[in-house]
């Protein structure tokens, strides 16, 4: 009883966390869009741009189809083995929990890993997701590029544009310090040690953790070893669908008449991705988004309401995510029973290189 009243303790706590968290999210986007006029605020925004909203779509769809190209390219064998109708609609649903839920990107994670273990093991399902964080982290680094080059033509504020270009480099660090770190076996290493005391269900399974793990170490340690070339194409394509996500804000920001062009496209997409990265747990990146976007505008000398609406217009393609993703969402509820777990010699065919 003492343990099934923890644990309802703990999923309360939880629950109410996450609502503090979205209360909260939406309380940031009502004070900043009060303080720069709000409702007029919109109103100019939608008169100014019209129906021309549209076109933001277009380089939107190319994002996400190089997005989807990335995520077959982590799986085993390029997901050779996954009809590709169904991995996009697993992968497109995995967005709605990513934007929608604090911490989305792991409920993503597990959620794929329920819905594709017809065709592949739970591990190489997870080093799949490892490796598209880590290829996000390489493709953060190349994001200070744009702010490296606007400290180099002294664009904008010295220390904001420093400040962004610090951002970008840091976020990338773990990333390469995990390849460093890979070949290594960490992950089985991390696991025998936290296994060591008495811990309960894991104590009395430590073998099979552990054995578990040291699949994910072989998975993961494919990166840099017989699938080198594969990560490789991952890094590319992350660093594309940057190019697409710069082009997307430039396109806004044309829209809006906002000084900088594209200079102001590079050091927006360098804030957006570290506030993406940082402020993870915030649904949607509510309120926050706009709130830096008013700060790196005022930064580089520009007015903080132009980033708001900027911020804003940039929020028609989350929207267009979010439709996507959930219209995938609603069509993946059978995979389980139409396509039960292969055996175990079936899984690991799948799951080799």
């Amino acid at each position: 009883m003492t343990g099934s009243g923890t644990a309802q303790g703990d999923s309360g706590a939880a629950r109410l966390r996450a609502w503090a968290t979205r209360l909260g999210a939406f309380g940031l986007l009502y004070w900043v869009l009060d303080k720069h006029g709000g409702g007029a605020l919109i109103r100019s925004l939608a008169d100014q741009v019209g129906w021309r909203w549209s076109l933001l779509l277009v380089p939107w769809a190319a994002g996400i189809a190089v997005g989807l190209w990335a995520y077959v390219t982590c799986l085993p064998r390029r997901g050779k083995d996954m009809p590709l109708s169904v991995v996009a609609r697993v992968h497109l649903a995995g967005g709605a929990l990513n934007e929608l839920l604090p911490l989305g990107k792991s409920s993503s994670n597990i959620m794929k890993v329920g819905l594709m273990r017809h065709w592949y093991s739970s591990e190489a399902l997870v080093a799949a997701g490892i490796w598209g964080s880590l290829g996000s982290g390489i493709g953060n680094m190349a994001g200070a590029l744009g702010p490296v080059l606007a400290l180099g033509l002294g664009y904008g504020e010295v220390w904001t544009v420093a400040a962004l270009a610090a951002v970008s480099v840091v976020m990338g660090i773990p990333a390469i310090a995990a390849l460093v770190l890979i070949p290594t076996g960490l992950i089985e290493r991390v696991t025998r040690l936290l296994t060591i005391g008495d811990f309960g269900w894991l104590r009395r399974r430590r073998e099979k953790v552990i054995a578990w793990s040291a699949r994910l170490d072989v998975h993961l340690a494919a990166a840099v070893g017989e699938r080198s070339a594969d990560f490789r194409q991952l890094v590319w394509l992350r660093l594309l669908y940057q190019v697409f996500r710069v082009f997307t804000i430039w396109l806004a920001i044309e829209l809006l008449a906002v000084p900088g062009g594209l200079m102001t496209a590079l050091l927006y997409n360098a804030m957006s991705r570290g506030v993406t990265q940082i402020l993870r747990f915030v649904p949607a990146r509510l309120g926050v988004m706009e709130l830096g976007a008013s700060a790196m505008f005022i930064g580089l000398g520009l007015d903080g309401e132009a980033g708001v609406a900027l911020a804003l217009l940039l929020r028609v393609a989350n929207v267009a995510s979010l439709v996507t993703a959930f219209s995938a969402l609603s069509t993946i509820h059978d995979l389980p029973e139409r396509f039960p777990p292969r055996t175990a010699e079936e899984r690991a065919l799948a799951d080799s290189p």
